[in-house]
Formats: C-alpha cells, structure tokens, sequence
C-alpha cells in the first residue's frame, strides 16, 4: 500500500489536473469558475463549479468515499446543496499513481461533457 502522503498528492494532482482539462473543453462554452471550494478537515473533499447563461457543471472530490464526481444543474442560480444529476462517477484506486491511470480518469471525466 502507498505512503498516505503519496496518496494525498496523487488525489490533489489528480483533481487539479482534471479541472484544468474541463476548463479548458467548456471554456469555449461561456463556462467559467463561480464557486471552489475544499475542505481539508472532512476528508479532503473539493469541488469546483462552473456556470454558464443556462446551467452549471460540477466536479467533486469526495475523499471519504474516494470518488471523483461530475455533475450536471439545470437551473440557475446554482448552490452546492442543489439538486445535482451525477453525469460520471469514478472510484480512485490509491494504489495507482501513474500518468496513465490519472489520464484514463481524466478521459472518462472529460468524455461525460457534450
């Protein structure tokens, strides 16, 4: 099994790394970053949402149960607490710190955005 620091790193590279890539595919959509968030106290969980002029997309770190998430809301004004449709949910393996794993990951993400 991996030091906890490794994985700690591995996560947080992870999740910068796919919000980087879905900022830049939905950028050219009038996406932009409305609201981030991350709370190291309960469980490292994070989420960054962005907004258009018609809806809002959503990705999720949630460190308790190890899942990347990336979720859809149809109405606007958006808020965490909302009702958000999951688009994608992918567990993370803290036994996989390759590139190619967080790029696997990454496609998967990007591909659940039209």
């Amino acid at each position: 099994m991996p030091d906890i620091s490794d994985t700690l790193k591995s996560i947080t590279q992870t999740y910068e790394q796919i919000k980087v890539a879905l900022d830049s595919k939905i950028a050219s959509k009038g996406y932009v970053v409305i609201k981030e968030n991350y709370h190291p106290e309960s469980f490292g969980n994070r989420y960054v949402i962005w907004s258009n002029t018609k809806d809002s997309i959503r990705l999720i770190w949630d460190g308790k149960d190890g899942w990347f998430y990336l979720q859809t809301l149809e109405t606007l004004p958006s808020d965490w607490m909302d009702d958000w449709k999951d688009v994608i949910y992918i567990p993370y393996d803290p036994r996989e710190h390759g590139q190619s794993y967080v790029h696997d990951m990454q496609v998967k993400i990007l591909n659940g955005i039209n």
